[in-house]
């Protein structure tokens, strides 16, 4: 088995029925969930009957092995012939991970019009789901294959599967006709997805892994919808000048996909210090990851959290005020405590014999702590900048390939 990607093919409901077919699935999904993180693999691509996605099985189970740490991505093929809408329901109600779910909508003009195969994607687009939409090869579907292309947006990649292993023999023309819809469209070498779960140790790379991702198998173009800027990792002097080179590259990137900063800084410090970015922002992590906030922008809606910590703490850091020489400043929203800082007079530093003396006195299975010159800073063990940026991802099902993190050049 590839070690990235597990599989699992459903069996054929005419012949074992649906409750066999669950038993053996949730004996699978057992068997995942409890891999260590080691062992887990990092997607799941499942290759179930049709017949079995009209029940809430396979989508219950997505949805529960989306919430595992260790999967990045999880998907199936789909003939669309179901409800969009209960599907997710149920995919939901699992504690899915929508910025996880992968489908490949495949369309077989004999069991579903094109017309109402459309609008099952648009139901998927409104739905912010990330999917490809797949069709078999065939000659004589030719011109309905052309419609689908023309009637979906660009960004959906429209893959066509070679029938040449099933006594099609495609022309020079008609071979060009479905390379101009598939650019990779290949007769030859080319294995459906049916062939390639009967050989799960094959090497996953035929397809270009800068066009689809990290797991090209699931056809969906990598396309970046979130970019996070590490602000405290760049220098001042260029949040200083409305025109520096980096803020102008900041307004072209913001015109394709949200601006997110990350900065240590409380919201209202950070608004203070990086005034000429601030307009360009569609939210960020601040506080060392104990505050995430989305602002209200375009489609984007308003959304916003705050990672609580023990207030307990809090009478443990006034007795040690006087012992390292510093006062207590407190961040809260609503009478809930986020951040507690140990601020030392400007002039003087955290040293790191300090540091480490003062850390070892605080529960790290509780708190997270950091130091920034004069400051020591505690927070939740949950406020982090990963846990924020998921949180993000989390809000806009933005997946684990389509952000980015802008390093400083």
């Amino acid at each position: 088995m590839n070690a990235e990607i597990a599989f699992f093919k459903g069996s054929k409901i005419a012949e074992t029925g649906l409750e066999e077919d669950e038993k053996q699935f949730l004996e699978f999904l057992v068997g995942l969930i409890y891999k260590t993180k080691e062992e887990c693999p990092k997607a799941l691509f499942i290759l179930p009957d049709s017949q079995a996605l009209l029940k809430p099985y396979y989508w219950n189970g997505m949805g529960r092995i989306s919430s595992l740490e260790a999967i990045e991505a999880v998907g199936t093929c789909w003939d669309l012939t179901c409800s969009v809408t209960k599907s997710l329901k149920a995919f939901d109600a699992s504690g899915g991970h929508r910025e996880k779910l992968r489908l490949c909508a495949m369309f077989y003009p004999e069991k579903i019009t094109l017309t109402k195969f459309l609008q099952q994607c648009q139901r998927l687009i409104k739905e912010n789901i990330s999917f490809s939409v797949g069709t078999p090869g065939d000659p004589e579907s030719l011109e309905a294959i052309r419609q689908l292309r023309s009637r979906l947006s660009m960004e959906i990649h429209v893959f066509i599967e070679s029938l040449e292993g099933f006594g099609i023999i495609y022309s020079q023309e008609e071979e060009l006709s479905f390379r101009s819809i598939d650019p990779y469209f290949k007769v030859k070498g080319s294995k459906n997805f049916e062939q390639r779960f009967k050989e799960q140790g094959m090497e996953m790379n035929e397809e270009p892994c800068e066009i689809f991702g990290k797991f090209p198998l699931f056809r969906i173009p990598k396309r970046i919808r979130a970019f996070f800027i590490p602000g405290d990792e760049i220098p001042v002097s260029e949040f200083e000048q409305e025109d520096s080179n980096y803020l102008i590259k900041l307004k072209e990137l913001k015109e394709s996909a949200p601006l997110y900063l990350i900065t240590s800084q409380p919201y209202k410090e950070a608004a203070r210090n990086f005034t000429f970015l601030f307009p360009l922002l569609s939210g960020g992590i601040f506080a060392g990851g104990s505050h995430i906030l989305s602002i209200k922008k375009g489609r984007l809606p308003r959304r916003e959290q705050y990672v609580s910590m023990d207030p307990d703490l809090l009478t443990f850091l006034k007795d040690k005020q006087a012992e390292y020489g510093c006062q207590i400043r407190i961040l809260e929203h609503e009478d809930m405590i986020y951040r507690l800082t140990m601020e030392k007079p400007f002039s003087r530093v955290w040293r790191d014999a300090e540091q480490e003396a003062f850390a070892a006195e605080i529960p790290k299975e509780s708190f997270r702590c950091y130091v920034e010159q004069n400051c020591f800073h505690i927070v939740s063990a949950n406020a982090d900048t990963e846990r924020g940026i998921a949180l993000i991802r989390q809000w806009f099902t933005i997946s684990s390939e389509d952000y980015d993190i802008l390093s400083y050049l």
